[in-house]
């Protein structure tokens, strides 16, 4: 089932990209729930970048979902990094080292994502933010998940709540935190996007554990939709307001992604990405 919230995601070629000037303006105000941009890396070069991986030609950082979860990232997400973010922002220049080196056959992965979100950002600058001493956030973290990996139900907003966000906390505005990320291999079967009707402000107290959401148990209660980008698409989407997961992946081949989150600066003028 269906509803006029899913009938705002808009499915379009890169080349369509003129026609949504401003779209990511149009998530934030809850006017587009996003976009699936096909074709925005050559899938020939998605595939030589996923038999580097696959080779470790390339010495990223590795870090972990919880283990419950069966994935791992190359590169440290913000979200559950310390504070001071000494561990975040040595990672974060060493997976830009690696990911430009992973690339190198096909358009900078940096470059080329910045460029994208530019033709939909409204004229406004788009940009990584920095730390106060200068050092640059990480622009994105690979998601591996082989077969049985997934990743359980979340939304954006609520990672703004996390300690490690208190100097980000100061460039953004926290109102939507919108989620991206290019497909570099679909597995064979499984791992779908799976985003639900359920908005983070519908959670009450009874939704929170620790400081955690825990709502699958009223996800039935939801309407919900599957999204299954191919190599070298971009889903840009209201992961901040909207929760969704990543479905249990089957069959021998790995689910890929590279990707993060975008939230506007606190004057609006500016587009902010990091993961």
């Amino acid at each position: 089932m269906t509803s006029s919230f899913f009938s705002r995601m808009r499915d379009i070629d890169v080349s369509e990209l003129e026609q949504h000037p401003d779209a990511l303006r149009a998530i934030y105000e809850g006017n587009l729930h996003g976009l699936i941009i096909r074709n925005v890396f050559d899938k020939e070069v998605m595939a030589r970048v996923v038999e580097r991986l696959e080779k470790k030609e390339t010495p990223f950082p590795q870090t972990f979902f919880p283990e419950r979860f069966k994935a791992w990232f190359y590169g440290r997400v913000l979200d559950g990094s310390e504070p001071t973010l000494n561990d975040y922002l040595r990672d974060a220049e060493s997976f830009r080292v690696c990911t430009q080196h992973l690339f190198r056959d096909g358009p900078d992965f940096e470059t080329r994502i910045t460029e994208v979100f530019a033709q939909m950002s409204g004229g406004r600058p788009v940009r990584v933010p920095q730390a106060p001493d200068g050092r640059s956030y990480t622009p994105a973290t690979i998601r591996v998940l082989p077969i049985g990996g997934h990743i359980g139900t979340h939304c954006g907003n609520e990672a703004s709540t996390r300690s490690a966000y208190t100097h980000l906390n100061t460039l953004i505005d926290r109102h939507d935190q919108i989620s991206y990320f290019v497909t570099l291999q679909a597995p064979d079967e499984g791992g779908e996007l799976a985003v639900y009707s359920l908005t983070f402000e519908e959670c009450d107290a009874s939704m929170f554990d620790h400081g955690h959401t825990v709502v699958d148990p009223v996800l039935h209660l939801h309407q919900e939709k599957r999204y299954r980008p191919q190599a070298g698409d971009l889903i840009v989407f209201d992961g901040g307001r909207y929760f969704h997961k990543v479905d249990v992946v089957h069959g021998p081949q790995t689910r890929w992604t590279i990707g993060g989150f975008m939230m506007f600066a606190k004057d609006g003028e500016t587009v902010l990405y990091w993961s």
